[in-house]
């Protein structure tokens, strides 16, 4: 998808995380799709996210380069010790871009 943007690349590739994530809970039973419930609303948070925009195309683009964004978000958000405030994610997700950034400079 040469033509589309790093935003949509990104959103492409989130939405695709997330469904394939949800068809593997549906292969599991009522227990396991309960522990990942958790996970399941949090992901589709981050993706809420993402899909509001406001981010640069460069931070995007950065973000495109997690193999799985929505998963290395999530594990980002948990190890934060935040709550589960809505605009907590967003003050993680530019956290982790923060860092991303500085990595880059370094490299």
């Amino acid at each position: 998808m040469p033509n589309e943007s790093a935003k949509e690349q990104l959103i492409a590739k989130a939405q695709k995380q997330y469904i394939d994530f949800v068809d593997e809970l549906k292969k599991h039973d009522k227990d396991y799709i309960i522990e990942n419930a958790y996970k399941m609303l949090k992901m589709q948070d981050i993706l809420s996210i993402l899909e509001e925009g406001g981010l640069s195309e460069e931070k995007y683009a950065l973000l495109l380069q997690a193999e799985y964004p929505l998963e290395q978000l999530y594990y980002e958000w948990l190890a934060s010790g935040l709550n589960e405030n809505y605009e907590e994610l967003r003050i993680v997700l530019n956290k982790y871009l923060q860092r991303q950034e500085e990595r880059s400079m370094e490299g």
